[in-house]
């Protein structure tokens, strides 16, 4: 982030990718930052550049008391890639191409599990920009975590 000399933080708790942005949006409201919430837009920080080291250093701590735990950054086993291919095929795919958007060309599973580089969400979130500004979306976010979820924790990490 920019910080020359990063202080010493203390861990509050790690936390899941799911509830990441939530969590970190209210770390940095705390550390009194204001979070722009508008009408068909993803919510933001609006930083004066004369304050982006503060910001960042706000940053820092913020990702720091609450970071994504290991489990959710280690590379998935081959169990875990099946799970989540089967997941995306079954269900997040059909539920994107439901809502209108195009996700490309799915590979196969032998292909997927050799090379597991395919991610549907991101096939489609330059699609889900419009709709989000448009107001039939009140975030990116919401349409891939709550309206089309990735596969349930439990399903992939035992939680």
């Amino acid at each position: 982030m920019g910080l020359d000399d990063p202080p010493s933080v203390s861990l509050i708790r790690q936390i899941s990718p799911a509830e990441s942005q939530a969590v970190w949006q209210l770390c940095l409201k705390e550390a009194g930052w204001d979070l722009v919430e508008t009408d068909g837009a993803d919510p933001y920080f609006d930083v004066p550049v004369e304050q982006e080291q503060a910001f960042n250093l706000a940053r820092y701590v913020c990702y720091s008391q609450y970071p994504v735990a290991d489990k959710y950054t280690d590379p998935l086993s081959q169990e875990q890639l099946e799970v989540l291919y089967e997941h995306w095929t079954s269900i997040t795919v059909p539920c994107f191409e439901e809502l209108g958007y195009d996700v490309g060309d799915v590979p196969t599973r032998e292909s997927f599990l050799a090379n597991p580089m395919w991610h549907p969400a991101i096939a489609i979130q330059e699609q889900v920009g419009p709709d989000v500004a448009s107001g039939r979306w009140p975030s990116t976010e919401h349409v891939l975590y709550e309206v089309c979820p990735a596969p349930a924790d439990e399903a992939l990490y035992g939680d």
